[in-house]
């Protein structure tokens, strides 16, 4: 299977889309199932003294503490950075049509932008930042039914088990109730 997932942008006006070029990059769907049996041939690959596992629930509580061992782990001096702020947490936007206006302009703006000059568009480029800041919206997430979580943690049981036997560190929690 084949997935084309490249853009390039015009010359001038590197935050809108204006011509595209379709790549063309080999897709693999692995199961979800297989996250274990990847960081098994990881470690047979690479030596496990070798691999430095973080584990995200481990960041989200002690993102100093993990952050430290990870630099200690590939030998960088440690920078004193302590607070990691969120990116892009689960955001969205108020306005769709603002939105679609802003990522996918009409052709006018196009043909705007073929006939302005340096500060024009640079004023442009601003306009357009403010715009999706503007309409930018964190949304509180939902969450999953009972039925959906008892669904996932009996799909991933064994490989949260195979998981906790390689890392050995007992994750089994992510498959209780």
């Amino acid at each position: 299977m084949v997935v084309s997932n490249k853009f390039i942008m015009n010359k001038r006006w590197r935050g809108l889309t204006h011509h595209f070029q379709l790549s063309l990059i080999p897709f693999v769907n692995f199961p979800p199932i297989q996250k274990a049996c990847h960081v098994e041939r990881l470690f047979e690959v690479a030596g496990r003294e070798r691999c430095h596992v973080v584990v995200f629930d481990d960041f989200t509580t002690e993102p100093g503490r993990v952050y430290q061992q990870l630099l200690e782990f590939i030998g960088v001096d440690d920078d004193g950075r302590r607070e990691f702020k969120a990116k892009r947490s689960n955001a969205g936007f108020t306005s769709r049509r603002l939105q679609q206006f802003a990522m996918n302009p009409p052709a006018w703006v196009f043909r705007l932008i073929d006939f302005s000059d340096d500060a024009t568009l640079k004023r442009l480029k601003k306009v357009r930042k403010r715009v999706k800041r503007f309409n930018r919206v964190r949304e509180k997430r939902r969450p999953l039914s009972e039925d959906m979580r008892a669904t996932l943690r009996e799909y991933y049981r064994s490989d949260v088990e195979k998981l906790s036997e390689l890392l050995s560190r007992d994750l089994t929690d992510w498959t209780r109730a």
